[in-house]
């Protein structure tokens, strides 16, 4: 706990010398401190040693569509952020004078020093590169899977990496064919691409990189993404990962792949002898929220709580208990049915998680 109490504090701090960095953010439309932003991007090569971050602005207040454009820029960083609001018709209707706003985020990093910028956008219709020739010139260059499938290089380095989603262009003469495989139908279908070496067009899925969990996807046609939200800083840490992968001219993308775990069911519980039970990570990590356990009318809060394994063997069903205070208040046991699973409850006992969220209370004051 006090590891990641410090690292917490070292975070918050990285973070505030980054949003001291932008220019005019108090007038900004929004905080950026609430901007939570999903870690996805564009990516594309600069073929020159320049950028042009207020050409951004610019360039979005030449469309007539627009109602607002505003942007600042951490100069220091290299980042942009820029909101656009753009009116848009009622579907119900054609009267033109009833219009909504639709709000559009864009947060752009460039790295001089791999030569790389990364757009990221709430607009996921297109690619951008307009956006991208404005900032870095003509030259950008969209990081995709056609160079020896480049794009597919931020999947180097994740361990148990599990398939979660992957789609298959099949060539069948002059015909085209797609195959999108999704949970269990994934093993049958990377067994197929194998045979017909079918061109990924998209690869998402889960698994260890440095001891943490990640989320990670990309496309044939030049997205990466992942399932987290995060803050403006850990944005641009994240491009500076995924940018190493991607120029790394070492990762054989044929090879990514090779190792990784496919879905399949099971009909009964391995026969594997449990030896501890724990909190989910996010319990330990998430320092906003309280967690208390009421059990009968009786209140224990997080941190005097453990889960504890009861009468463990390697068959059966998995018995578990909630330790508070040196006692089990509560016992539990986990039911391995086919394609399901269901926890259920010591008959006697009426128990309740309470959440309380820190940062809930103090936006009411």
């Amino acid at each position: 706990m006090p590891l990641i109490s410090e690292k917490k504090t070292a975070k918050e701090k990285t973070f505030q010398e980054v949003l001291a960095g932008f220019s005019g953010a108090e007038d900004f439309i929004v905080s950026l401190r609430t901007l939570k932003t999903a870690m996805s991007a564009v990516i594309f090569k600069n073929h020159t040693k320049k950028w042009r971050p207020k050409k951004l602005e610019e360039y979005l207040k030449q469309s007539d569509k627009y109602e607002l454009v505003k942007a600042v820029v951490n100069d220091e960083r290299k980042t942009i952020i820029a909101i656009t609001a753009e009116r848009t018709l009622q579907k119900w209707t054609d009267n033109t004078d009833l219009l909504d706003l639709s709000w559009k985020l864009y947060l752009i990093h460039w790295n001089e020093q791999q030569g790389l910028l990364f757009i990221h956008s709430s607009d996921n219709d297109g690619f951008h590169e307009e956006v991208a020739k404005v900032i870095i010139g003509e030259r950008a260059e969209k990081i995709d899977g056609q160079l020896s499938g480049q794009i597919f290089r931020c999947l180097d380095g994740i361990k148990l990496f599990k398939i979660q989603n992957v789609g298959l262009i099949q060539l069948l003469g002059k015909l085209i064919r797609f195959q999108m495989s999704v949970g269990t139908d994934i093993e049958q279908a990377l067994t197929k691409a194998q045979l017909t070496r079918a061109r990924k067009s998209h690869v998402f899925g889960v698994g260890y990189e440095n001891g943490n969990q990640v989320t990670i996807g990309c496309s044939y046609k030049g997205r990466i993404w992942s399932q987290v939200r995060d803050d403006i800083d850990e944005f641009i840490k994240w491009c500076e990962h995924v940018g190493r992968k991607v120029l790394d001219d070492t990762i054989d993308t044929e090879k990514i792949l090779r190792g990784a775990r496919v879905p399949t069911s099971i009909r009964s519980r391995p026969a594997i002898f449990p030896v501890c039970i724990d909190w989910n990570d996010k319990m330990y990590q998430d320092s906003e929220d309280r967690f208390n356990f009421e059990i009968d009318e009786q209140r224990f809060s997080f941190y005097e709580s453990e889960l504890v394994l009861i009468e463990a063997s390697a068959t059966g069903n998995i018995k578990f208990g909630l330790e508070c205070r040196g006692d089990i208040v509560a016992k539990f046991e986990y039911k391995i049915f086919l394609y399901q699973m269901s926890i259920t409850i010591s008959k006697s006992k009426r128990f309740h998680l309470l959440t309380l969220s820190i940062s809930h209370m103090e936006s009411k004051k």
